[in-house]
């Protein structure tokens, strides 16, 4: 919300190193608390498909989730025993945009 004046102040202080506090005194939340929409990619790893024992795709596969699948790092995973064969963890690999954009070329 702060745009480039708050990027600005927060790579100040951490290069200052004033503003370092240890991870085991803090709660580290979301990135995001309220995005407009989450588009995910899967089946992006070689690994993952030979895992998953499918083809690897040729074309991306996208899909989306709902804003309520984000939490806080360390909460728990609300699930339904009765509801859910297997809860799996894996690590995603997220991309925030912070601003508007269109036909933004590579350059920039």
């Amino acid at each position: 919300e702060a745009g480039e004046a708050g990027l600005s102040f927060a790579r100040a202080c951490v290069a200052g190193g004033k503003w370092r506090v240890g991870l085991s005194t803090v709660k580290l939340l979301a990135p995001i608390y309220d995005p407009e929409k989450i588009v995910c990619v899967g089946m992006n790893y070689r690994e993952h498909c030979t895992e998953q024992g499918i083809p690897i795709p040729t074309e991306p596969v996208i899909f989306s989730k709902f804003a309520s699948a984000i939490c806080a790092s360390g909460d728990p995973i609300p699930w339904e025993v009765g509801e859910t064969q297997e809860l799996d963890f894996e690590v995603e690999m997220v991309i925030v945009v912070g601003r508007a954009g269109r036909h933004v070329k590579k350059e920039e």
